[in-house]
């Protein structure tokens, strides 16, 4: 985070609150929350409230895989979502309680899961919470998406929700051999690529916002965007594959 940005979130008061996009969020008194909430709004999620703003009016319901804190899940509720968050990490849920704590309105409207989203475990979750054309389900898992999502893959063919998926390559470590770091990210990244292919529209985002891929330019994609190297913050090297996030959807949006 920027110094200016920690400033602030030292700075900020008890009682601080949010307004990403003109939805009104009360923060938890802590320190640890008040920066993530001034990093949330700092730009960093730009494109998810985006995603979010486009599809939530068509929504009844978002399933969030990696909720962290909560600020994605709130977001949600506010804009009349019920929500099932998944947040695996104690000390992120404590935080998490502490923002619904914060927001008893929205808290309602929010069921918190304490548990791992994996390969086996995602299908199951799926089957049990509902998946269909009015849901939004959100992966935000610190690497596990890559497995996750091709083994979710005919439950998205068959249901088709509004896909937001986020990347993160760095996190998959195969050993020291950078080479073959790389090529276990490219491969992971062709996987979610043909576990998504049956949707209808296509999005990725990058440093310059949201970009639209045509079925008829996804070929294109592989040559021009998942086999190029491409800088990342937080990472040391050039990244390969998807490097920032990825959302499906059968309707077009106004994104790129």
């Amino acid at each position: 985070m920027p110094p200016s940005l920690a400033l602030a979130a030292e700075l900020a008061p008890p009682g601080f609150a949010i307004a990403p996009h003109g939805i009104h969020l009360d923060v938890a008194d802590s320190r640890t929350a008040r920066t993530a909430a001034v990093e949330f709004t700092s730009g960093s999620e730009e494109g998810t409230l985006q995603f979010f703003d486009a599809v939530l009016p068509e929504c009844r319901r978002m399933i969030d895989f990696g909720g962290f804190i909560g600020f994605t899940s709130l977001y949600a509720a506010a804009q009349g979502a019920r929500v099932e968050c998944f947040e695996p990490s104690q000390a992120n849920t404590a935080l998490l309680e502490a923002n619904l704590a914060a927001n008893p309105r929205l808290a309602r409207r929010i069921r918190l899961h304490r548990r791992a989203i994996g390969a086996r475990a995602a299908a199951d979750v799926l089957a049990e919470t509902g998946l269909d054309p009015e849901t939004l389900l959100k992966i935000d898992i610190e690497g596990a998406e890559y497995e996750v999502v091709p083994a979710i893959a005919a439950l998205l063919a068959r249901h088709r929700p509004f896909l937001h998926v986020s990347f993160h390559p760095f996190n998959v470590v195969r050993g020291a051999d950078e080479y073959l770091n790389q090529v276990a990210r490219l491969r992971g990244a062709l996987a979610v690529a043909e576990a998504v292919a049956p949707y209808r529209h296509m999005y990725f985002h990058t440093e310059q916002g949201w970009t639209r891929i045509d079925q008829r330019d996804r070929l294109s994609l592989l040559a021009q965007y998942l086999l190029k190297p491409k800088p990342m913050a937080g990472a040391a090297a050039p990244q390969y594959g998807f490097t920032d996030s990825l959302a499906l959807s059968e309707v077009a949006l106004p994104l790129g």
